[in-house]
């Protein structure tokens, strides 16, 4: 039987490329993780970590401005050119319309009361990290999905997703 470990256990050795054999945790970890293509079946490539300081991502919808951290920002799908990607990947000045929201109730209503929903324009007027301690700050684990869509998590969600090796 092929050995079997958590994403976080491979991140120190040489091991680069994996498939995904299960995920640890509730449906909505699992319905959100599948958002971004990470599911049982998937090879997944290793790019790095990477401990971030917290970003403050200050989005423009309609005639209002709404001001996002990092993790709320990578839990935000936009559809760009035809693809959709994680707010977090997007440079300032980039437009894009909503395409789903992968994050909890309190996200989900924060986003509702600003006026962003699915379907919705905005662009991302600036991003730049913030001064002093970070509330967020930790490790962003950056993969690539069956050698196409790149995806973040943190090192909460990475620890659920349990791996098998690829030797290539």
């Amino acid at each position: 039987m092929a050995e079997v470990g958590r994403l976080t256990d491979y991140i120190k050795g040489e091991v680069r490329n994996f498939e995904v054999i299960s995920i640890e945790g509730g449906k909505e970890l699992k319905e959100y993780l599948e958002e971004l293509d990470i599911r049982e079946g998937v090879r997944v490539s290793f790019q790095g970590s990477l401990h971030v300081a917290e970003e403050s991502f200050n989005l423009k919808v309609d005639d209002k401005e709404l001001e996002l951290c990092t993790g709320e920002a990578s839990k935000i799908l936009v559809e760009k050119d035809g693809q959709s990607s994680q707010l977090s990947y997007l440079a300032p000045g980039d437009r894009g319309k909503i395409a789903g929201i992968i994050g909890g109730i309190h996200l989900e209503e924060r986003l509702k009361e600003a006026g962003i929903g699915i379907g919705k324009e905005i662009e991302l007027i600036s991003r730049k990290a913030t001064a002093g301690l970070a509330k967020h700050a930790g490790c962003i684990f950056y993969l690539i999905i069956d050698n196409q869509l790149a995806v973040s998590i943190g090192r909460g969600m990475a620890e659920k997703v349990m791996v098998s090796p690829i030797n290539q």
